[in-house]
């Protein structure tokens, strides 16, 4: 939203290939940045065995606009904090169109996870690298529409940047892609998670699996490594 209150409008401008949505997300006290396993609730539904269900997952996210031309998108991104400046247990979110970036929306892809540790002096690492993710999300860079959306998880001890897919069949090719876009070297190890994976253990982050992916020039599989 621009400074004065009023939503950009995207009738002229550079047009984009596609619609996008940016989404922030706060824990409020008390809520975990990742639910425990979770149960059935009363009402049928699911909630973590400390309360977190999906719907309140959902009301703790904010809208905060949707663009498909540049200069929208600037007028969103100018007056936003950079990561690096967000409390512990927040997040950013930039998803096509404005379907709500949930699991079970997107309950037969994944995502891709790169785990930073939060060395003294590393913040313009971590914004460096969400702005690297996030022009290459809305540029095409990925070439796929499969990939719907990247998040990036401010957590007191570790910052998460994840690339989120509808179906997992271009999972490899994209996590190589995700590993050039960000200068990741190639014994560099990243993870990934079928999104039906963490509707059932209620996480998006524990018990996913290391890989390194093997440049495609090389004709090499992707190696699984076992996580430390």
């Amino acid at each position: 939203m621009s400074e004065d209150g009023a939503k950009p409008s995207d009738s002229e401008g550079h047009r984009l290939q596609s619609h996008w949505t940016i989404w922030f997300e706060k824990r409020r006290t008390g809520q975990a940045f990742e639910a425990p396993p979770p149960m059935e609730s009363t009402d049928g539904g699911i909630k973590s065995d400390k309360g977190l269900s999906q719907r309140q997952y959902e009301q703790n996210l904010q809208k905060i606009g949707g663009f498909d031309t540049l200069e929208s998108f600037w007028s969103y991104y100018s007056h936003l904090k950079r990561p690096s400046q967000l409390d512990a247990f927040s997040s950013y979110h930039v998803f096509r169109d404005e379907t709500t970036p949930t699991w079970e929306n997107y309950s037969q892809g994944g995502h891709w996870l790169v785990t930073m540790k939060k060395p003294v002096g590393q913040d313009d690492r971590l914004n460096r690298l969400w702005e690297q993710l996030l022009y290459a999300l809305i540029g095409e860079e990925f070439e796929d529409p499969l990939v719907v959306g990247i998040v990036v998880q401010v957590r007191s001890k570790e910052d998460v940047l994840s690339v989120w897919l509808s179906d997992k069949a271009p999972k490899f090719r994209v996590g190589e892609k995700l590993k050039q876009i960000l200068h990741l070297g190639p014994s560099t190890v990243i993870e990934y998670k079928n999104n039906a994976s963490s509707i059932k253990d209620g996480t998006g982050i524990r018990n996913a699996q290391a890989y390194k992916i093997a440049e495609e020039k090389k004709k090499k599989q992707p190696e699984k490594t076992e996580k430390t």
